[in-house]
Formats: C-alpha cells, structure tokens, sequence
C-alpha cells in the first residue's frame, strides 16, 4: 500500500489512507490443496527440545500464552551451539522484488525489531547496519526506493564513511532500525519466564507419540506432553529418525583488536560488530561438509581478509579469541516450521498431485501430528526465530497467523515432501 495523511473527518484532525500499489503486489500462487493445513491443537503442556535461539523464542512464544512449557538443552549453558556466539547481528538481505524469501525476511526483521526492543530495552548494540555491496549499488538504489528512509536509505561511501567513523569501501544501505545482541543476553532474558521450566545438561534420547499425548524419553526421566516441538539443528535427523532437507555449514567467528573501531555495524563480504575497548567479532567463515569445531588459523586470517573488503583500515586487526559452530540449512534458505508427517499419509490425501499438480482437493490432514519442527534458519536465526516461533504458536492455537497463506505454505515442513510427491519421487 502507499501510505498518505489526509485531513480527518469530524473532529479528527488527520487520517491515514492506503492505496494498493499494484506494481508491488506479489504474483498469487493458486495452491489447489491445502497440504500445508494444520489443525489447532490447543496444548496445555509444551516440550521444546534444543535452548538456542529458535527453541528460546518457541517456548517463550508458548509460555506467553498461558502454556506451561518443558526447555530442555543437552548443553549445560544456553546456545551451545551456533546461538553461542558472542554479538549477533540483526539483518536480513532484502530485495526491491517481492518474493517469498524476501517477503518473509522483511516481515521477519520488522518483527524482530520490536520484538528485541522490548525484550532488550537497555541493549547497547541499536547503533544501525551498514550493508555494503560494490558491484551492485544500483540495485542497492532499487532496494532503498521501495522502503521509507526511516527503515533503509542508500547512502554513497563519503557519508557512510563519516558516519561508520571509518573509510568504508563504497557506498551501500543503511538499516538505521536495527544493531547488534548479545544472543547470551537474549536467551537469558526469553526463558524468564514463570512458565518455562529449564532443564540443562540433559539428552534425549527418542520420542513416541500417540494421537492424544507424546512420550519424551531423556537421561534421567521420561515424562508426557501434549506437544514437541524439535528445535535440534542439524542434530534434528538423529533424533526424529527421519531424513531432513537440511545441510550442516560450518562457520567461525573471532574476536578481533583493532585501533580502527567502526561506530556501526558494517556488512558486506563478511560484517564487523563493535564492542568496547577497541574489540569487535568479525567473520564469518563459510564451510560445507565439515562438522568439525574446532578453530583455525587459516579461517581468523580469512575473516580478518573479510573484514579489510570492509574497510582497508581493519587489515591490521589481530584476533585475540576465535569460536566455530555449525549453521542448520536449508535447500530454499527458508526454516523448516511445523509436524512431521509421515509420507504416507501425505500420499494418502494428496498422491493425485503427481498425476496433476494443480488438482483440487479438498482435504487436510486432521490426524494430530505431535511432533513439530523450528528448525534451518542458517545465519539469520537472529532474525528469523521470533516471527517463526510467533507463528508456531498460533497455528498450535488456531489464531490468526502473523503471516500470509503464501509464506505460511513456504514454511511448512511438509512443502520438500509435497514437492517430491508432484515430481513422482515418493
């Protein structure tokens, strides 16, 4: 829509009217079977499995609700995985385009940033980002004329320059909205809550469900639930047993010294976020097939290399810390969010999308499922989790989802088995 204020009616001094902008308008994707419908289930009691960020938000999501919610982490600190790191930048790359990806990454970084903001009112890192990218400023143009300045604006290297503090490479955008978190600091404050209960240093070890309750079967104890939502990463497969489309990316950060301290967020090649005494994390390194963790010396120079693309001030950086975790993927860069249901059952309902795609059925799937995934949000799980874990929940709930049907549907977790279904590969 675009937005204008106009003289109010009455004793109203102004009004807002909208005027649908047709030129933005995403092309409708006409889904002719609701596969990815799920009914409400209305938990009174929740198990979420995995305290990174993805779990953090799910089980707040649902405590705020008035659910009791069971939180428990194989770690024996919150984040002990990829959610670990020590500053997380909230960012999303965003496109003058209006599809899917993008549409969800725009909700989710607008959610996030109210969201955090008042979670995190005395956070220290709402400085602004700076997104720099030299071989496509007319496309970073495109991307700044379809938001209002106050969210985005392109801003040429002399004026980025002066605001960073620093000589940045060119000229790029600026999301004056959003910053840097401790995702520590951000765990730590989701999970206080009077109904999450937390349980640290604890495995679990297989899961059962029936069509009332699941089992939860842990090191120490096994105990009922009305509903799981697996929040594991790349861990997911090994306890669900079922193949994911997901893929493991290993990624190392360090913690770098440099007298050249930029005073706002710069992505690019890599990012740098600023901390205090002149110390600032940079990275981050982008490896595939590698589930190893521990750090390198060749990946600190290659992040110091990232950083310098940034700024040439920041080749004279030295790391003085380094931390490596593994990112959960996804083919599409989209999270994996709902049930898992068996394929048998979607072939039950829907096996008539491998002779015509575009078939109307008019069914769906009202077996409880009560094992739910929020999983593959890559490096953006900063951004994307509290809009994913918002959105869980009110499916859970039957509400009103916080997103529309088209990105609702992109998110489901049935959408790789629906896809192999019409290709005729199930």
């Amino acid at each position: 829509f675009d937005i204008t204020k106009r003289p109010g009616l009455g004793k109203k001094r102004e009004v807002l009217s909208a005027r649908v902008n047709h030129r933005q308008i995403p092309k409708p994707r006409k889904f002719k079977a609701p596969w990815w419908v799920v009914p409400a289930l209305t938990p009174r009691h929740v198990t979420v499995i995995g305290a990174g960020l993805a779990g953090a938000h799910t089980a707040r999501a649902f405590a705020e609700r008035g659910v009791d919610v069971t939180l428990i982490e194989q770690n024996d600190t919150l984040g002990g995985g990829a959610s670990g790191n020590p500053q997380g930048i909230l960012y999303t790359k965003l496109s003058h385009r209006p599809e899917i990806s993008t549409e969800f990454a725009l909700a989710a970084l607008q959610f996030a940033q109210g969201h955090y903001r008042q979670l995190l009112p005395n956070a220290k890192g709402w400085i602004g980002v700076i997104q720099l990218d030299e071989a496509s400023p007319e496309f970073h143009r495109k991307v700044a004329a379809r938001f209002p300045k106050e969210f985005v604006s392109y801003q040429d290297r002399d004026t980025l320059s002066q605001r960073a503090g620093i000589d940045v490479a060119c000229g790029g955008l600026v999301l004056e909205q959003s910053g840097w978190l401790s995702p520590c600091e951000v765990l730590a404050a989701l999970v206080d809550h009077p109904r999450i209960s937390l349980m640290l240093g604890t495995g679990v070890t297989r899961i059962d469900q029936t069509e009332t309750s699941t089992t939860i079967f842990t090191d120490f104890d096994t105990f009922v639930s009305d509903l799981v939502v697996v929040c594991t990463a790349n861990d997911t497969s090994r306890l669900i047993g079922e193949p994911l489309d997901t893929r493991s990316i290993r990624g190392q950060v360090d913690t770098i010294h440099t007298q050249a301290l930029p005073s706002m967020v710069i992505t690019g090649d890599g990012y740098i976020a600023p901390a205090d005494d002149q110390q600032a994390t940079i990275g981050a390194s982008f490896v595939l097939n590698s589930s190893e963790l521990c750090t390198t010396v060749d990946e600190s120079r290659e992040n110091i290399e990232r950083a310098a693309s940034l700024s040439i001030e920041l080749s004279t950086a030295v790391s003085i810390d380094a931390r490596a975790s593994l990112r959960c993927a996804t083919k599409d860069y989209l999270p994996i969010l709902g049930p898992i249901t068996p394929t048998a059952a979607l072939a039950e309902h829907y096996g008539e999308l491998a002779k015509d795609r575009k078939k109307p059925i008019d069914q769906v799937i009202e077996q409880p499922q009560r094992i739910w995934l929020n999983i593959g949000h890559g490096s953006r799980g900063l951004c994307s989790t509290p809009l994913s874990a918002e959105l869980l929940a009110s499916i859970a709930f039957g509400e009103f989802l916080p997103v529309d049907r088209r990105i609702n549907a992109a998110l489901s977790s049935r959408r790789f088995n629906i896809r192999r279904l019409i290709r005729g590969q199930v």
